[in-house]
């Protein structure tokens, strides 16, 4: 079982907090922090068994025995095994405060919020060659991470004037990611390495919004 707590406290019921703010009529803090799996793995269920292709028509994979030379076709490795597979780890933290001001005329949302996620399933890139085998035949392993941050802000107004209901909603929310670690071959240039940066990243030349001349550029 994986564990996951939360807690709230109604300020605004206290004696002391009623004192200082009257005009908030509701004031509630809160957080959370829970432990989740996710077992959606795409249509990789089988990554406990290994898998053999015939060789087929491939003439390095074709062998001949006996006097006759008869041509028999083999096995090679397309898919190694991991018997250790398991779910993905999602760490999730939540902290924000919820506000009423007047009875509900003005209201205010705010939260913040953090998730670690480990074990991901993803592929070596760092093997050596003495293995004999590429990194399209390594099974997907749990060793990914990923750290997701960011916050939302809700805006409420809800007034009557005379037979009319006024209301209106508001919100602005922002999250960003980071790669921790993706088993990848290490560029020197820091720009095409995924890790550390945000998930689909795009790599390549940062322009510098400038034209050059084909002086400067040696031509």
């Amino acid at each position: 079982m994986l564990p996951a707590y939360s807690v709230g406290w109604v300020i605004s019921e206290e004696s002391f907090f009623k004192a200082i703010l009257p005009e908030i009529t509701f004031f509630k803090l809160r957080g959370s922090y829970g432990t989740v799996g996710n077992d959606k793995i795409g249509n990789n269920q089988f990554l406990y068994l290994a898998v053999y292709d015939p060789s087929g028509s491939s003439n390095y994979l074709r062998y001949r025995f006996g006097e006759a030379l008869n041509i028999y076709s083999g096995l090679q490795e397309a898919s190694l095994a991991n018997e250790n597979v398991s779910w993905e780890i999602a760490k999730k933290q939540n902290y924000g405060f919820d506000m009423e001001i007047k009875n509900g005329v003005f209201g205010l949302g705010f939260d913040y919020f953090i998730e670690n996620r480990s074990n991901i399933l993803a592929k070596r890139k760092t093997i050596t060659q003495v293995l004999g085998l590429t990194s399209n035949q390594l099974p997907a392993e749990n060793f990914g991470k990923v750290i997701n941050q960011g916050f939302e802000i809700e805006a409420r107004f809800n007034k009557k004037f005379g037979d009319f209901n006024v209301s209106a909603n508001g919100s602005f929310s922002k999250a960003v990611n980071k790669i921790i670690d993706i088993d990848e071959v290490k560029y020197d240039l820091d720009y095409k390495n995924q890790t550390g940066n945000p998930i689909g990243q795009f790599f390549g030349y940062t322009w510098t919004g400038e034209f050059y001349t084909f002086e400067e550029l040696g031509y």
